[in-house]
Formats: structure tokens, C-alpha cells, sequence
């Protein structure tokens, strides 16, 4: 039941952060309203979330977009709790995710090899 529970919180951090990021909430020019949220690992007692970021451009950005956003953590978690009715709202902590850019070269390779 608490791993349902995470699951649930998880998709609407998801969907929350993703709606503050495209709409602009943040003014940091290292974040860019085009980054993948691509998943949010939140812990069994609902404190600690890990969102996982990822860009689709060519040039490296979520680097830096991960620790703007790390460094705009606390402003999220609570914009996200006035936007969002839970007990107790997450923690967050913003990870680079590399496994979209991962999959598209191993599909480079395997078109090359074709």
C-alpha cells in the first residue's frame, strides 16, 4: 500500500514540476522550459523525492539545470505545497538523468550497424 502511495505522490510531483518549469515559474536562464522530468522516485514515508532530469538538445544542459534547480529546491517544495494538498511535502533532490541520451546512441549504433 505505501509503495501505491509513493507511486501516486511521484507522478503528481512529476506533473506539478513539469507545469512550474514550462510555465516559466523559475527565472534562472540555466534551466530550460525544455527539460524531461523523466521520473520522481519518492521514498516510502513520502519525505525525500529524486526527480530525474534529462535534456533532448545537443549541447550539455542538465548539468547546470540540475543544480539551478537544486539550488531553487526549496522554493519548489514550497510552491508545491501550497499547490498540492499533502500531510508533508517531499523533499526534493534533482538528479541528471542520462538514460534518453544513452538510448539514442545505442539506436545510432545499431542504425550504423544496419
Amino acid at each position: 500500500m505505501a509503495n501505491q502511495r509513493a507511486e501516486k505522490v511521484g507522478r503528481l510531483l512529476r506533473e506539478v514540476l513539469g507545469e512550474m518549469i514550462v510555465g516559466g515559474t523559475l527565472a534562472d536562464p540555466r534551466i530550460d522550459p525544455l527539460l524531461n522530468l523523466t521520473r520522481v522516485k519518492v521514498s516510502r514515508d513520502l519525505k525525500h523525492a529524486t526527480v530525474f532530469v534529462s535534456h533532448h538538445g545537443e549541447e550539455p544542459v542538465t548539468g547546470p539545470a540540475t543544480d539551478a534547480l537544486n539550488h531553487a529546491a526549496g522554493y519548489l517544495q514550497a510552491e508545491m505545497a501550497r499547490r498540492i494538498r499533502l500531510r508533508e511535502t517531499p523533499k526534493l533532490r534533482f538528479r541528471a538523468d542520462s538514460s534518453v541520451a544513452d538510448g539514442f546512441r545505442v539506436l545510432q549504433k545499431i542504425r550504423r550497424l544496419s
